[in-house]
């Protein structure tokens, strides 16, 4: 039927989602892209397949997340500690550590990506991601 430009679709109730006015819809897409990454991004590092999807599914383990000052990083930390991980350490730059700290994760330096520490802290799950970023 060629190249046309749609304004609107017909689509199933069960696959849409009502955003409220105020939020900008690009802002709400990217919220999805954010959060479905980061579920899938957890989700694959599970050991146990019998785990996966369960509310608890980190509880005791102890997580690694590269750049936990982007936005993706963000999303890792609060979905890590929603699902029970006892220690979440995040890399970022030093001036990123307060951000790193109110969210509730233990910051590390970029330079500290240090394998002693995996073996010592037995890391669960470590979380790389190589994501652009606005800055």
């Amino acid at each position: 039927l060629g190249r046309r430009n749609k304004r609107y679709a017909l689509v199933d109730a069960g696959f849409v989602v009502t955003v409220p006015k105020h939020v900008d819809p690009a802002e709400a897409s990217c919220m999805v892209r954010l959060y479905l990454s980061a579920f899938q991004s957890i989700q694959r590092g599970m050991a146990c397949l019998h785990d996966r999807y369960d509310y608890n599914q980190l509880k005791g383990q102890s997580i690694l997340i590269q750049n936990g000052q982007t936005e993706l990083g963000k999303v890792l930390i609060e979905m890590t500690t929603l699902l029970g991980a006892s220690q979440i350490f995040a890399t970022g730059e030093p001036e990123h550590h307060p951000l790193l700290v109110e969210l509730g994760a233990i910051p590390l330096g970029l330079e500290t990506f240090d394998w002693e520490l995996f073996i010592e802290e037995k890391i669960g799950i470590v979380l790389v991601q190589d994501m652009p970023t606005a800055e």
